[in-house]
């Protein structure tokens, strides 16, 4: 899954991207400025997020 995002400011988006440091599914995540810009890679156990983040993609970046 590859995923765009924009925080609220550049400091909320680099703390989003550290939160996600350690997560076995992030194969990349990067950001520019407010931008984030993130590749999942997820079991198919997973699939509710995705479908979740899709419905609601604010909420990953809350």
């Amino acid at each position: 899954m590859l995923l765009f995002g924009e925080g609220k400011t550049e400091t909320e988006t680099n703390q989003i991207a550290k939160s996600y440091k350690n997560c076995p599914y992030v194969y990349f995540m990067a950001t520019k400025g407010r931008e984030i810009y993130s590749i999942y890679f997820l079991p198919e156990k997973q699939k509710w997020w995705i479908e979740y983040i899709e419905k609601n993609p604010q909420r990953l970046l809350d």
